[in-house]
């Protein structure tokens, strides 16, 4: 039992739902990419392009998840808040995900 109802277990997952379409930037980096670009002219070119390659320098956002992140982990700290007694079940189950995963 994680000890809320059902219609908070309802509205949770609602904001996560809705909330999975929103993403909050965090910080930004310039990256400089290769870009393929055909030039078509002719009939030929169709069949077999003239292709040039050019690096350009775009930008790539980092974004965190509202639905996907921030929401779960408020979640996960107001369970731990609320169950401190079960601290070593926490960290147990952290080690083994992460032993899995990594």
């Amino acid at each position: 039992m994680l000890g809320f109802s059902p219609w908070q277990t309802f509205f949770l997952f609602l904001f996560s739902l809705i909330g999975s379409v929103i993403n909050i930037p965090v910080y930004s980096v310039k990256v400089k990419q290769s870009v393929q670009e055909a030039r078509l002219g002719s009939f030929t070119d169709f069949l077999y392009p003239q292709r040039s390659f050019s690096r350009q320098e775009m930008r790539s956002t980092i974004a965190i998840n509202l639905g996907g992140a921030i929401i779960p982990v408020i979640i996960s700290i107001y369970l731990v808040i609320n169950n401190p007694h079960l601290m070593w079940q926490y960290l147990a189950g952290i080690v083994i995900m992460t032993t899995i995963c990594y």
